[in-house]
């Protein structure tokens, strides 16, 4: 075989670096020679790789195959596989090289340098559970993609502590639940091992983004099985409408806020201030690993970081439209003062306890905070 059939390129296309056993990766690849590359017959063209560890040295020279998509890869084609590859057994860092292999013909790599190394950390497969727990629309799920790409976690989001199948719980995954903090649940985590995170963040900018958030997801109404009502009334309203101020005002506003005061009580559980996570994730993420007894190098953290950043996953097509803007103090450009003062003195327990002022833009007119309103719910930026 000629070596300009094996022209062509491969790389990761996910920044995953942290692993724990076996695991899939999306690998690209090109085809730059005038052949087709097939995945069929006596010599099929499959998905390879080898291990070495951090000196270079080999580990694993002969790794899992996976074929190439049926039909295989046209001339001047790139396609995505979803590579199935298997960890060495003891943990560690790794560099995983990434080629082809033309069965019983050729490697790749020993043509054109066809290869792509990613840097990996192998951990322990060991039991290790979390829980997100608080009020809604406060960066729990935010959180849950960090921590899940960081540890190759699954996650269950559920409504309801009777959703959550104890009897066959994972060994490794992520809950996340708006849950009132009774003694039933806390005692099934406790039981169940579960290390307890809380997220908290201004009262004012929750309940902005539930009014945005509950025109694209009609499973608010399930939030603590509509407790004292749903979202109904404000399906199509604006900061400024009655319909909105008497829902900050209600029962069911003040039983949605009160869920992340709820968790802070309770012993053993680790709240993160949503703002300070905005303005410094690294910081933030490297103290919650210290309190979950975690280590995982810098510049790992800084990927994850990186790969969730708001401004990326604004751009992803979530169905509900989850990840909208983000930005600490929106509320300012759509709370009248006036308005702000009175949700405030309905819920002042709650901005207090988490240490959050009532401190509107005096200026702010009906007219500019409509105007801000309906110029956020066409951007994303």
């Amino acid at each position: 075989m000629s070596s300009s059939f094996y022209r062509g390129s491969i790389r990761a296309i996910e920044p995953l670096l942290h692993f724990t056993g076996d695991f899939t990766l999306r690998v690209e690849v090109k085809n730059l020679s005038d052949e087709l590359w097939a995945s069929v017959g006596p010599n099929p063209i499959c998905v390879a790789y080898h291990w070495l560890d951090e000196d270079w040295n080999m580990v694993v020279f002969d790794g899992q195959r996976t074929p190439l998509p049926e039909g295989g890869i046209a001339s001047g084609e790139c396609q995505t596989v979803l590579a199935q590859v298997q960890a060495p057994k003891n943990s560690g860092t790794y560099r995983l090289m990434l080629t082809l292999v033309q069965e019983g013909v050729s490697w790749f790599e020993n043509y054109d340098d066809f290869r792509y190394y990613l840097k990996c950390n192998i951990a322990k497969k060991e039991t290790y559970r979390l829980a997100i727990l608080g009020t809604p629309r406060s960066g729990n799920t935010w959180m849950h993609r960090m921590l899940s790409g960081l540890f190759d976690l699954k996650v269950i989001a559920v409504h309801r502590a009777s959703d959550v199948n104890w009897d066959n719980l994972p060994e490794r995954f992520i809950l996340q639940i708006h849950s009132h903090a009774d003694t039933k649940i806390i005692k099934k985590l406790n039981d169940f091992n579960f290390k307890k995170i809380v997220m908290r963040r201004h009262p004012f900018d929750v309940l902005i983004s539930i009014l945005h958030f509950c025109r694209h997801e009609p499973q608010t109404a399930q939030w603590l099985d509509s407790e004292y009502g749903d979202e109904t009334e404000i399906l199509n309203a604006t900061p400024i409408d009655s319909a909105f101020i008497n829902y900050a005002l209600s029962d069911r506003a003040s039983s949605l806020l009160n869920l992340t005061r709820e968790w802070w009580g309770v012993p053993g559980t680790y709240t993160i201030k949503y703002e300070s996570l905005v303005s410094e994730p690294l910081n933030q993420l490297k103290h919650l690993l210290d309190w979950l007894e975690l280590s995982v190098p810098s510049d790992w953290i800084e990927n994850i970081i990186q790969a969730n950043s708001l401004q990326n996953l604004k751009q992803y097509q979530f169905s509900n439209n989850h990840f909208w803007q983000g930005t600490p103090e929106n509320w300012k450009k759509l709370l009248l003062p006036e308005h702000a003062r009175l949700i405030y003195k309905k819920h002042d327990h709650l901005f207090e306890c988490h240490g959050y002022p009532c401190d509107p833009d005096e200026t702010l007119t009906a007219a500019v905070a409509l105007e801000n309103w309906t110029r956020l719910l066409i951007l994303k930026t």
